[in-house]
């Protein structure tokens, strides 16, 4: 499978992220609340746009495990085995970065 571009950088991603975190602290400023760290939200914009890729990658591998799982076996069953295909999904994906 072959990586495909990313369709913005990080650097307008991270643009985007600071100039909504800057409109919204003009919101919290006017209503005379304390303002938000832009270090913690542009982390928490990361890890959000990181689980999307991850829900998209997610999303293209799963069909290869579907022959994994026995919905005869019950459901305890089926739930370790979705533990370690996401696992082994998660890792696959840490390398295709």
């Amino acid at each position: 499978m072959e990586k495909s571009p990313p369709s913005r950088s990080a650097a307008s991603d991270s643009v985007d992220a600071l100039a909504k975190i800057a409109a919204r602290n003009r919101i919290r400023l006017e209503a005379g609340l304390p303002l938000l760290s832009e270090r913690n939200e542009l982390q928490r914009y990361r890890r959000i746009a990181e689980e999307a890729r991850f829900k998209e990658f997610y999303e293209t591998e799963v069909p290869r495990y579907a022959p994994l799982w026995d919905w005869t076996r019950g459901w305890m069953h089926n739930m370790r085995v979705y533990v370690k295909i996401r696992r082994r999904i998660r890792e696959s994906f840490k390398t295709h970065l």
